[in-house]
């Protein structure tokens, strides 16, 4: 009978050689995996400070009866929050309304949430590429996707935004070192976007500036700015958020000037605080109510609308040129309600032929007799 011998030094090399081979399969699949269980446990620990916070702003908003002003507090020193869990580096964001935002540094990558992201958001590098625009945080859409003029300050004036469609735009505070201090007339128009998040830096948005999206999220300076009419019809903003306001010159909210209808709704209920309609500022509606208090309604404000009548308050006062204009289409537009007493001219404001004023009669337009009754 043969003896067995032992393995050769070939095959003993061969084994090592396979054992080797294995090694360097596995052990980059084993560190991903550990790796990939840090992270998740690092955006646990994210998750759980945003939930401290949310109870924080709680208190907070219920201490200060809704007068709360906001806050970004270090995560260095979370002892504010009363989270137990992991520390970590980075910081959170609460605005005025309570919304709750974070932003942190782990190993070579930045991570972040704000309030309408459905989950935490990473990049390569530090938090400083990250911007802070008013009330959430956003990584600014690069220059080359901007179309732009330097002004005679040496600011910048957007002129045209040449990136892709249906996409979220963050607009750069600063583009070739140059503050963006203007966004000019359709700079934006009809490109689908999504989200537009608009810089501190913008003093003035042109006409009609991002008309014709399918915005739901609108993040306006918090600093000093004026805006021209319709800069956001024909959107997808929620009902909540729909109603754009005119500003004031030191960029506080004036909700007695209506700006811009943004949502989607074609049958509207103007808020009664309401006191003057923009140019432009409910075109294309179904319909339209229109409050006690309402004074003024400039040129074109209810235009290219599909109503069949409408109601003017006893309280307006003034009502320009094609207020009333009519859609192409629409030749169901039947009668005015005309609460007023007053005289207007109903042809002009009808968008056909002057009339002449009068309270009550009839307007002979092309798309059909329009009654204008005073019930």
């Amino acid at each position: 009978m043969k003896k067995k011998q032992g393995f050769t030094l070939i095959e003993l090399l061969a084994v090592i050689v396979i054992l080797a081979v294995i090694a360097l399969i596995a052990t980059p699949l084993i560190m991903g995996t550990i790796t990939k269980a840090k992270i998740n446990s690092f955006k646990d620990s994210m998750y759980g400070v945003l939930k401290s916070a949310e109870q924080y702003v709680g208190e907070k908003l219920l201490e200060s009866e809704n007068s709360y002003p906001g806050e970004f507090i270090n995560l260095t020193n979370q002892d504010k929050l009363n989270y137990k869990g992991s520390k970590i580096n980075g910081e959170v964001m609460i605005t005025k309304d309570g919304s709750v935002n974070i932003k942190a540094v782990y190993g070579d990558s930045c991570y972040y949430k704000n309030e309408s992201d459905k989950e935490i958001l990473s990049f390569k590098g530090n938090c400083d590429k990250l911007y802070t625009y008013n009330g959430v945080y956003g990584i600014p859409t690069d220059a080359n996707e901007f179309e732009t003029e330097v002004l005679d300050n040496g600011k910048i004036s957007i002129k045209k935004y040449k990136g892709p469609t249906n996409t979220i735009v963050n607009i750069p505070e600063t583009i070739n070192g140059k503050l963006v201090v203007k966004i000019d007339s359709y700079a934006f128009r009809w490109m689908k976007l999504t989200k537009v998040r608009i810089p501190n830096s913008v003093e003035r948005m042109e006409w009609g500036s991002f008309m014709g999206n399918n915005l739901n999220e609108i993040i306006f300076p918090k600093n000093e700015y004026t805006y021209s009419g319709a800069n956001f019809i024909s959107n997808n903003m929620p009902e909540e958020k729909a109603w754009i306001y005119h500003r004031t010159v030191d960029g506080l909210e004036d909700r007695k000037v209506l700006n811009s209808y943004a949502g989607a709704d074609k049958k509207v209920n103007v808020p009664s605080l309401i006191e003057v309609l923009l140019s432009w500022s409910l075109t294309n509606r179904e319909e339209v109510i229109l409050n006690e208090g309402l004074k003024i309604m400039h040129d074109f404000s209810l235009s290219e609308h599909q109503f069949t009548e409408i109601r003017i308050p006893s309280t307006v006062t003034n009502i320009g040129t094609d207020v009333l204009r009519l859609s192409p289409t629409n030749d169901h537009f039947q009668k005015i309600i005309n609460k007023t007493g007053r005289a207007f001219d109903w042809g002009l404001i009808t968008g056909t032929t002057s009339t002449g004023a009068f309270v009550t009669g009839v307007v002979h337009h092309p798309n059909g007799d329009i009654q204008v009754v005073s019930e």
